[in-house]
């Protein structure tokens, strides 16, 4: 047993403690895993917040690898306590061509942002309010024998069907044919449940100071909470030839503002 059995009331320490009898850790008075991990994000949704308050638990079913998560009673929720890959495609073998017909879309890659009934029998995602999804995308013209003269438009949606009928948040327009590859970098903001905007450019620098631009408006999405939800590019040429273009890379990073 711990030093600390000898404290009739210790839990204003808030200290993980380890009974050697039980082979179990707690908390705050309340027992926890003693791996400090679960498998999935509803595994995570079922544990009350409040009652692991400061608690940081390794959430294996989520992100490249597994991510971090630490209990927040003031929020009432788990909160992203670290960095969160939903995608890394970037090897030969990830690599997708627009398929023929080449001007219908093709829906290269996705991501899944799950979602949850919590403890308290909500729902809620993976992705809250303020949140946002750091999105990195790489297109190269591939030549089949013929001249380089057609163009590549690319569609990133989101919504609950993961194919290229999910709700369009962004359009990247076709670019001159003289580009053989096609670089991109946007971040894509939670507002509410229902809704999403980008934040800067389709560019390979998203930040690149004024801009004679319009502001960018939110898109409005089905709810976000309601379902898990899929991220995802997708691209088609304006014309149905020998020459194709290959997504090579699509990286995609859920990242919390910590608020």
């Amino acid at each position: 047993m711990s030093w600390l059995d000898g404290f009739t009331d210790n839990s204003w320490l808030r200290l993980v403690r380890h009974n050697s009898t039980t082979g179990l850790f707690s908390a705050n008075g309340s027992t926890i895993s003693p791996t400090f991990s679960v498998a999935t994000w509803a595994d995570l949704a079922a544990l009350n917040p409040t009652t692991y308050d400061g608690i940081v638990v390794s959430c294996t079913g989520v992100g490249l690898g597994g991510s971090l998560w630490k209990a927040s009673a003031a929020k009432t929720r788990w909160m992203l306590a670290g960095p969160c890959y939903l995608a890394n495609y970037a090897l030969v073998a990830d690599q997708v061509a627009v398929a023929a017909p080449k001007t219908s879309l093709t829906k290269f890659h996705s991501v899944t942002l799950p979602k949850a009934t919590n403890w308290a029998a909500a729902s809620y995602s993976i992705m809250r309010d303020g949140d946002f999804l750091r999105v990195t995308s790489l297109c190269e013209y591939v030549s089949a024998g013929g001249s380089h003269s057609t163009t590549l438009t690319r569609d990133y949606r989101f919504g609950t069907l993961n194919t290229t009928s999910d709700t369009l948040i962004e359009q990247a327009g076709a670019y001159s044919v003289s580009n053989l590859i096609l670089a991109e970098k946007m971040e894509f903001v939670r507002l509410s449940s229902t809704s999403l905007i980008k934040v800067g450019d389709i560019t390979t620098d998203p930040y690149k100071g004024a801009s004679t631009s319009a502001a960018e408006t939110a898109t409005t999405v089905t709810n976000i909470d309601s379902a898990d939800m899929y991220f995802s590019i997708a691209g088609k040429m304006d014309v149905d030839g020998t020459d194709t273009y290959t997504n090579t890379r699509f990286v995609v990073e859920l990242v919390t503002p910590g608020n």
